[in-house]
């Protein structure tokens, strides 16, 4: 593996863990707008179809405005979840990506490694600015 392969992994592995830290439920919803994303835009590049960006924007940006319509706690039964950290930053550059692939800006990445550093890369996680998918990458 190439050296600059080895420093991506391992900041990503470091966002990873610092990410967690601040609980499980904070990781399942990044890993989610992750993982809907990624493969979301994969299938766009191939099948542009305006229900499937719409579809997989709004499943994002539906947990975004849950928290915040709730004031950041959402009870579901005698579970009570609060907002995760981050989810305003994350959802909306997660939302920028997928908007640039459905209209045809740039490619999708194909390697998840790389798009997984720029959604969890935690120096701009808590304190931003949302960077377009392009100008991480350069």
């Amino acid at each position: 593996m190439a050296r600059s392969s080895l420093i991506k992994v391992g900041f990503l592995i470091t966002s990873i863990l610092v990410y967690a830290c601040f609980g499980i439920f904070n990781f399942g919803f990044i890993l989610f707008s992750l993982l809907t994303t990624y493969y979301g835009a994969l299938y766009l590049r191939k099948h542009p179809k305006k229900l499937v960006y719409i579809l997989i924007l709004s499943l994002n940006i539906f947990w975004f405005f849950l928290f915040k319509i709730t004031g950041g706690q959402v009870n579901i039964g005698s579970l009570s979840l609060l907002a995760p950290l981050g989810i305003a930053y994350y959802t909306l550059q997660v939302s920028s990506y997928l908007t640039d692939v459905y209209l045809k800006r740039y490619e999708p990445s194909s390697n998840l490694i790389d798009y997984a550093l720029y959604v969890f890369y935690f120096p701009c996680l808590f304190l931003g600015p949302i960077n377009r998918y392009q100008a991480f990458q350069e």
